[in-house]
């Protein structure tokens, strides 16, 4: 082993990790001085036997790691330069020495360390004095003499750096003079000790004296030349920037027209944790240039080219003008690019590059051109202010009113006062306008005389004087626990996200004021100076309540280089809701407060230079008069950077570190244990003992208890021992019933926590205000349901109202629009909802626990009486804590899989020891007591069967709310606590939570919130085994008769799935199976292809008799042509002689649809012109024969003719049909829609209501309609028939078990038949599915749509199924006079009459108004009389219609 080898040495640590070792100097046998990876030198006996090595490998001369040896696993050095690895060589010789020394050893020679003794030097006589006329000092060393004339030059040693009292090239000694003692000598170079500093020193080299001033100039071109491990010449950009040097080198500056841009492109790429090569990614990324454009490899060359200059080749960019090129080209590309990526603009690319000769001025002086410059923008500014003193003098007049006077212009604080938004602004932090919303941030510019500095005191806190064990190794050793690897931080860097921080404008453009807040800073004990930052963090202000400005620091990039810290257990304000107050005790609340705790804690020092502000001279140091102590050495541009001292409010640790001190610092002084914290995730303490529990919440702290004389104590003891340790301390509050903490109010006389008063009313003014539906934004709206989500914590059942809020704050969270009804509903709700948010201390548990289990057949509930004691530890124990413990397991093998000790080979093995953190939640969640679930303790209280297949969480849902319900009968159980068991997690979450993502959970969560909010009472649902549920067994009583009817339920559902498996081939047939089956179908269609190659699927995409009229056709435009002498052949030929035989068509009478089957026709015979830009003559031909004659609408059947229908079904005593086909034309209804109407279907009016409805595909049916939709609803309304739901509730409908259809409603054609012969309606025109065209039919005649219909449903244009002839429609008029005429003829039918005569104005309406009572006066009496009258009056009706035709 020789000095400068290197070791590796392994401790045991797990996973193994290999440590370097350098050798610097030997001691004595296998004991060397080595330097660590940490710059640590300590003598180490390295070989095999030091106990405290597991494993040892030399690496010998070559330093060849073994293959044995990952290389992941070894803990190396950072990139070290020769000098100073040199200096740690100087240094371990030393270190050797001493330890020799002690020991009676003599000093190392000089042969295997590589390092030569002092030879000693004879000492050299006094020079004489140089003859008269050669210059030499007149007084002074010797050293300082210049050679005489004719005299060798001789040697001297010069300083290589500064150092030691001595600046850089300065003389130490010239030859023969001796080295100073203790200058360690090698060859030409030495190592001059610094007597003040011991270990430190400077390097020394032997020159020419005549060369020596050269060695006082820096080559301001280049960067000091640093090497990395293995020797290599590089240097990482980000820490080159900081030591480029801004200025002109010798001989002049940049000869380019311009400012230098190369230093500041450099730091903005350092801020942006960019380097050039890696802006360039992020450039063509966000900048969206398109692929192959030639400028992307042009800037990616000149990006690698600039990027070498800085990191291998070591130069100065600044004062190169190479560099600058290079840069300024990169800028003109991406300025290019910046308007139109795709189409770039290089017109002032000369101007970027700084050319003093410009092509677009060739021939132009300058000067000449900068003159006429000025002057055309003198003449514009002149131009600009008379256009603009127009524009006023104009803008005035229009706003005076004509008869003079004010100002006509509408006050905009007007509708303040009409309409007044305090509310809603204060809580949004900025204006809602009524106009326009304009938001204001609350950043505010910097104004000295506004800003609030924290005053830290002369003296900082250390954190490790005030934290745990756990808090102070975490401190300790910040790089291993709080901050990133290096591996972890490259992986954040090439992803290329970036963080600007946002810095105050007013400082950034003014560095006079930055200076003056930067002082302002160092004077409150805030920052320190250091040359060498690690990161940045700015400043900016926001405004506080009482208008001063509050410091705020952008702490976003430097978190990005930390862990995010380990989870800490806290305190919410609604935590105060789970105390249990004993009845008739008060509770009494002491407080403290500490002044600018966060700056008031000492930030670990090497952490400090993380936390950099921008950069300020170094001059300034000097003239605020700035100890030394507080800064080191600028660097080489004479900037320092302040850093802060103090932990920063933003930094993402800060929380942390000031939570963890607050609390240890209280439970030291009090002398409570960690169990008497107040903490939300864990049960809190009891009171009855009267020992007093803590709440301690970052600089504010809450002392808690019944014995008011305990919690004056507790809390005098914790702020006398934090004025001890320097913190400042304020705002006490003495113990008292009464007091405000973390946003809610603490009434201990009433036992009560509910939410601040003046806080509650403007949240409850804001949702009013939405409740009207205003234009707001996505934004806002998120904004105020943070303040609401705060306020329900209390109460998390309230928090269930909120779902349409929430989904139109996603969909227009950055845009302005008016509030959706259901999110108008939802706030209404919420406005009137919150003032019942409130946390009762003192309600006690019911005796009474239930249990609720649910299957697909039942729901059923039991119950047991269990003392308070033991409900408030079950029950105090929430279910979605089981997700915060530190070791989360699965719930169903924490509650049924304990490990035996005698059968299971786990319980001897031994198990990891983790380390517990009493500040984080460590516990394992306590799962319910099997004790408490025995059967014999509980008996049934009902079971329900359930019909309804539903989701299983849901009907477990449905449970809960049954056991709620069958509680509150009894007033007794209000205002109490109730503890409830399930064996569904989903839904004892749910309980937990108070609301759910799944819309039919969070009609459930409200049902419970409805019961729990009316009768005052709280709610704790613990989860259990379905093995320990003892009401699983009355839930599944019904399970037969489920499957009975699953089973023949499953029965008609094959046979449905079969039809459809036949109708679409879908039986799973084999596949010979199929091919037969096709064979044979392909037999079925003989008829010859109707053009060459012709395949059979082609053939068969037209039924045969269409494919034989399209044959025809085609024959006859092929005759045509033949006759007409027009050629078939080619695109436009064929097209004119189709358009030819379209005209031909028109000429002989034909109709417009014989003219699109003709299209059709050419179309399937010569598919090569069935794309619409073929035939384009022919298709515009069709277009001109249309607009001649357009095809005419046949109207709709007449509601006449349905009502004739009705009186037809009325005579033949066909009650029920009859009224069917009112209930389809009066309700809408589809043919098909009708026929799955059941009896269940027919929902009864609601209370106020006296309509019924009908409820359409229900989705527990699997039903949907035509455009898939189901659950819909019809409100049987209509003003024309207003019994026609009570009909349908009637008993003669109801004897039918499920459908509410009639039974010989399959005889339909032949009442249709026989309707249509009565009013001499062709056959042909009628057909059984025209039903569909009721609404058309009612339209015509003035009937109206539902009102108020759930889905609405919107009538269909009619089609050609079933209409009158044209001619029966000319006289409807006419006949409605003499159906009015009839009607008068006929006997009254008394009193009970609805609709007399004089009450018509209009005598052509009395048939279509009065004929449906009268229909209905029949088909719910029975008397004959009434129904032989209305078959008279069909009669006559009937005559009427005939004597028409």
């Amino acid at each position: 082993m020789e000095a400068g080898h290197i070791a590796l040495v392994s401790y045991g640590e797990r996973p193994v990790v290999w440590h370097t070792r350098i050798l610097l100097a030997h001691v004595h046998g296998s004991c060397w001085i080595i330097l660590t990876p940490d710059h640590d030198r300590y003598e180490e006996q390295l070989d095999a036997a030091n106990p405290d090595y597991e494993d040892f490998e030399f690496l010998g001369p070559n330093h060849a790691i073994p293959a044995r040896i990952p290389q992941a696993s070894i803990y190396g050095f950072a990139p070290m330069d020769p000098g100073e690895l040199a200096r740690q060589m100087a240094l371990g010789r030393i270190e050797a020495d001493s330890i020799r020394a002690q020991r009676g050893l003599p000093p190392l020679a000089g042969g295997r360390q590589g390092v030569a003794a002092p030879a000693p030097v004879p000492a050299a006589p006094v020079p004489a004095p140089p003859p008269s006329g050669v210059l030499g000092p007149a007084a002074g060393p010797v050293a300082a003499a210049a050679p005489a004339v004719g005299v060798a030059d001789p040697y001297c040693w010069v300083t290589l750096e500064s150092g030691a009292g001595r600046l850089k090239g300065d003389v130490v000694v010239v030859e023969p003079n001796p080295l100073p003692a203790g200058t360690q000598q090698l060859g030409d170079r030495a190592m001059l000790q610094d007597p003040a500093q011991p270990g430190h020193g400077i390097f020394l080299k032997r020159v020419l004296q005549s060369q020596s001033s050269t060695y006082k100039l820096d080559d301001f071109r280049v960067l000091p030349v640093q090497f990395d491990a293995q020797g290599v010449r590089r240097r990482d950009f980000h820490s080159a920037v900081p030591i480029m040097i801004e200025g002109s080198p010798a001989g002049g500056g940049l000869q380019l027209e311009g400012p230098a841009t190369a230093l500041n492109i450099a730091k903005g790429l350092r801020d942006q944790n960019l380097t050039p090569t890696t802006y360039h990614e992020f450039w063509i990324r966000t900048g969206e240039i398109p692929k192959g454009d030639r400028s992307v490899y042009e800037h990616e060359c000149l990006s690698r080219i600039f990027e070498a200059m800085v990191t291998i080749d070591q130069l100065n960019p600044s004062g190169l003008q190479s560099a600058e090129l290079v840069v300024r080209r990169m800028q003109v590309i991406r300025e290019a690019h910046r308007i139109s990526p795709t189409s770039p603009d290089y017109s002032s690319a000369d101007i970027f590059m700084g050319w003093r000769y410009r092509k677009q001025t060739q021939g132009v002086d300058s000067s000449l051109a900068a003159y006429v410059a000025v002057e055309l923008k003198s003449d514009a500014a002149i131009a600009k202010e008379s256009r603009k003193a127009r524009e006023e003098q104009q803008q005035r007049r229009r706003n005076l009113p004509k008869g003079g006077g004010d100002s006509a212009v509408p006050d905009p604080n007007r509708w303040r006062e009409l309409f007044p938004l305090p509310a809603i602004e204060e809580l949004l932090h900025h204006e809602v306008a009524y106009t326009g919303e304009t938001c204001a941030t609350t950043v505010r510019p910097y104004d000295r005389s506004l800003v609030s500095l924290p005053d830290c005191g002369s003296k900082l806190v250390p954190l490790d004087q005030v934290l745990d064990a756990a808090g102070r190794e975490v401190v300790g050793d910040p790089h291993g626990r709080m901050l990133v690897s290096e591996a972890e931080w490259g992986e954040i860097v090439e992803k290329g996200e970036t963080v600007m921080p946002y810095m105050d404008v007013t400082l950034q453009k003014c560095p006079e004021l930055y200076h003056q807040f930067i002082l302002d800073l160092y004077e409150k004990n805030l920052i320190s100076f250091t040359s060498k930052p690690q990161g940045l963090v700015t400043p900016f202000f926001v405004a506080k309540k009482n208008g001063r400005l509050r410091f705020i620091l952008d702490c976003r990039a430097v978190n990005r280089r930390f862990h995010p810290p380990p989870p800490l257990a806290m305190a919410a304000g609604s935590t105060w809701s789970s105390l249990d107050l004993p009845q008739g005790e008060i509770l009494y609340t002491a407080q403290s407060d500490i002044r600018d705790y966060f700056y008031s804690l000492e930030l670990p020092t090497s952490l400090q230079p993380l936390f950099c502000l921008p950069a300020i001279p170094h001059r300034l140091l000097q003239a605020w008069g700035v100890d030394e102590r507080h800064f080191s050495e600028p660097d080489g541009q004479g900037w320092v950077f302040p850093h802060l001292v103090a932990v920063p409010m933003g930094w993402n640790w800060a929380m942390w570190l000031s939570q963890r001190a607050h609390q240890q610092i209280a439970l030291e002084a009090s002398g409570l244990g960690v169990d008497r914290v107040l903490v939300e995730g864990k049960p809190c303490p009891e009171l009855a003992s009267g020992k007093p529990v803590i709440i301690p919440y970052a600089d504010n702290l809450n002392v808690t208890g019944i014995n008011a004389e305990l919690v004056q104590q507790t809390k005098d003891v914790v702020v006398k021992r934090l004025r001890e340790l320097g913190f400042r301390v304020h705002e006490e509050l003495d113990a008292h019933h009464t007091c405000q903490s973390l946003g809610f109010l603490i009434d201990g006389l009433n036992g009560t926590v509910s939410p601040i008063p003046e806080r509650l009313d403007k949240i409850c003014k804001a949702f009013m205000w939405l409740s009207r539906r205003p234009q707001v934004s996505g934004r806002s709206i998120e904004r105020l349901l943070g303040h609401a989500v705060h306020i329900c914590l209390l109460r998390r059942e309230l928090l269930s109202i909120f779902r349409g809020l929430y989904d139109f704050a996603y969909s227009c969270y950055d845009r302005r629009a008016k509030l959706w009804p259901v999110a108008a509903k939802e706030a209404r709700w919420a406005a009137n909802l919150l003032k019942l948010c409130q946390a009762d201390l003192k309600k006690t548990w019911s005796r009474q626990v239930t249990s609720s289990d649910a299957s697909l057949s039942g729901i059923a509930v039991c119950k047991r009486d269990m003392e308070p004691a033991e409900q408030s530890i079950i029950g105090g124990i929430k279910e979605h804590w089981r997700y915060k413990s530190r070791i989360p397991v699965n719930p169903r093998e924490a509650a049924l899989s304990p490990l035996d000790p005698f059968s299971n080979p786990e319980t001897v093995k031994p198990s990891e020891v983790q380390k517990q953190d009493p500040f984080e939640l460590n516990e394992v969640f306590p799962e319910v007591p099997k004790k408490h679930l025995q059967k014999d303790l509980w008996h049934d209280v009902f079971a329900v069967h359930m019909t309804h297949p539903e989701h299983i969480s849901l009907l477990e849902g449905r449970g809960v709310v049954a056991a709620l319900r069958h509680k509150f009968r009894s007033s007794f159980e209000f205002n109490r606590k109730h503890l409830h068991f399930s064996d569904n997690l989903a839904v004892a979450l749910l309980a937990a939570r108070g609301r759910s993502n799944n819309f039919q959970m969070l009609r459930v969560s409200r049902r419970i919130a409805a019961l729990l909010l009316a009768t005052g009472s709280w709610l704790s649902v613990r989860w259990i085994p379905s093995e320990y549920n003892v009401a699983d067994r009355a839930s599944r009583q019904w399970e037969h008769l489920r499957d009975s009817h699953v089973a023949s339920r499953g029965a008609v559902e094959k046979g449905k799935k079969e039809i459809h498996a036949r109708c679409y081939n879908k039986l799973g047939l084999t596949k010979d199976q199929k091919i037969s089956s096709r064979r044979a179908k392909m037999q079925t269609r003989v008829d010859p292809p109707r053009f060459w190659g012709q395949t059979m699927l082609e053939k068969v995409a037209v039924s045969q008799p269409v494919a034989l009229d399209y044959q025809r056709r085609v024959k006859e435009l092929k005759q045509y042509a033949k006759k007409q002498r027009l050629s078939l052949k080619g695109a436009t030929n064929f097209d004119q002689a189709c358009c030819k035989f379209v005209n031909h068509m028109f000429n002989q009478g034909f109709d417009l649809q014989d003219g699109s089957k003709t299209l059709a026709a050419i179309m399937d015979a010569f598919p090569a012109f069935s794309p619409k830009h073929m035939l384009s003559r022919t298709r515009r031909a069709l277009q001109g024969w249309g607009k001649l004659e357009p095809q005419q609408t046949r109207p709709p059947v007449p509601w006449l003719l349905i009502q004739a229908i009705s009186m037809e079904l009325l005579k033949k005593n066909k009650k029920a049909s009859a009224a069917a086909i009112l209930l389809m034309f009066t309700a809408y209804l589809r043919p098909g829609e009708a026929l799955d109407v059941q009896r269940r279907d027919l929902v009864p009016p609601l209370p106020g209501s006296k309509h019924y409805s009908l409820h359409l595909h229900p989705a527990e049916r699997a039903q949907q309609s035509k455009v898939g939709l189901s659950d819909e609803s019809i409100l049987l309304d209509s003003p024309v028939l207003p019994w026609i739901g009570r009909w349908a509730a009637d008993s003669s409908v109801r004897r039918y078990e499920a459908h509410a259809r009639p039974q010989d409603f399959s005889a339909s054609d032949e009442w249709s038949e026989s309707a249509a012969r009565c009013v001499e309606i062709a056959q042909a025109a009628l057909a059984r599915a025209a039903s569909n065209h009721s609404i058309r039919s009612l339209s015509s005649v003035g009937a109206r749509t539902p009102k108020t219909p759930v889905t609405p449903r919107t009538p269909k244009t009619p089609n050609n199924s079933f209409f009158a002839p044209t001619g029966a429609v000319a006289g409807y008029a006419t006949t409605f006079a003499a159906a009015a005429r009839t009607e008068e003829s006929l006997p009254s039918l008394g009193p009970s009459e609805p609709n007399s005569p004089e009450r018509h104005a209009h005598g052509s309406l009395r048939y279509h108004s009065d004929l449906p009572i009268l229909l209905g006066q029949a088909v719910g009496n029975s008397e004959s009389a009434q129904i032989f009258r209305c078959i008279i009056m069909y009669d006559n009706v009937n005559k009427t219609f005939k004597k028409h035709k």
